[in-house]
């Protein structure tokens, strides 16, 4: 009886020491998803016409502040005609480099978009960047743009490190994705200081002195006058011939007007003629013939 009481105890022990060296077989047995195993899930492809695909949540946050930094993509001393080249690539855009447009690249870019990229670095130099057809057209902004450019579009320098790149690291796979994005949404822009202008417009331009001619002599005054005066005979002299050839016109129209009158006046008397010449024989012949 003793042996048979002492026995359910036994086994509970032994199946406690089962249980839990397998559940902690368990969990070592399980794979560790971290940054490392979720890398694949978010990996970031350049190549022409590719796009970001499954990008991380924007809410997403840092591990570390600094980490968005160390995220971005420095490009600095870059001409900026060689920059769109290399965004038109990307893109899968096509981009002809003319001298008209100069300019350096210098900027620290959070959107890791090549079309936004090429129209930051535009804009940053004064021009504005539009992706017509797959082809990039860059033309100069106005003076009144420059002064407002957003601040998305200014250039952020960084001459301490300027041999940052980005991390190659398996880990910052799903970081590196997520940093850009994070950071953007905290960007704002940046308003232009309207206050100032307001307060201070601007100055009117100065009107060039004018130079003053010196004064005529005699000579000179009495050829003006008689060059003005053969101007005014030359004029009176086509004013004359118009109105010669204007009498003219008139005087031909009337003589059509009497030689048509004419015409039908002699008709007339023909015909009246001819009626009493009819009668005058219709006469003899009722004489002749009583």
């Amino acid at each position: 009886m003793k042996a048979l009481r002492f026995c359910p105890l036994w086994a509970g022990i032994l199946v406690l020491f089962v249980v839990f060296p397998s559940s902690g077989q368990e969990r070592e047995a399980q794979p560790h998803k971290g940054p490392a195993a979720s890398f694949q899930q978010f990996d970031i492809d350049f190549r022409p016409g590719r796009s970001l695909l499954s990008a991380p949540s924007v809410e997403t946050p840092l591990a570390r502040p600094d980490e968005a930094a160390a995220k971005a993509y420095h490009i600095l001393g870059m001409p900026l005609n060689a920059f769109l080249q290399a965004m038109a690539q990307r893109a899968g855009a096509n981009y002809i480099a003319t001298p008209d447009v100069r300019g350096m690249v210098n900027s620290i870019f959070y959107d890791i978009d090549p079309i936004s990229m090429a129209k930051a670095g535009a804009r940053a130099n004064g021009y504005a960047l539009e992706s017509l057809d797959g082809i990039f057209v860059v033309h100069r902004l106005p003076v009144g743009e420059l002064s407002a450019l957003p601040g998305e579009f200014r250039q952020k320098i960084t001459p301490r490190d300027p041999a940052i790149s980005p991390p190659a690291s398996s880990q910052s796979g799903t970081e590196a994705a997520s940093a850009p994005r994070e950071k953007s949404s905290r960007l704002r822009p940046v308003r232009p200081q309207s206050t100032a202008a307001q307060t201070h417009p601007p100055a009117s331009p100065k009107k060039l002195p004018i130079a003053r001619l010196p004064p005529r002599s005699p000579e000179e005054k009495k050829l003006m006058a008689l060059t003005k005066k053969l101007a005014r005979q030359k004029e009176e002299q086509k004013r004359l011939l118009k109105e010669e050839q204007e009498l003219h016109r008139r005087l031909r129209e009337e003589e059509r007007m009497l030689l048509v009158q004419r015409k039908a006046t002699e008709k007339a008397l023909r015909e009246e003629l001819a009626r009493y010449r009819k009668a005058a024989e219709e006469a003899r012949r009722l004489q002749a013939a009583e």
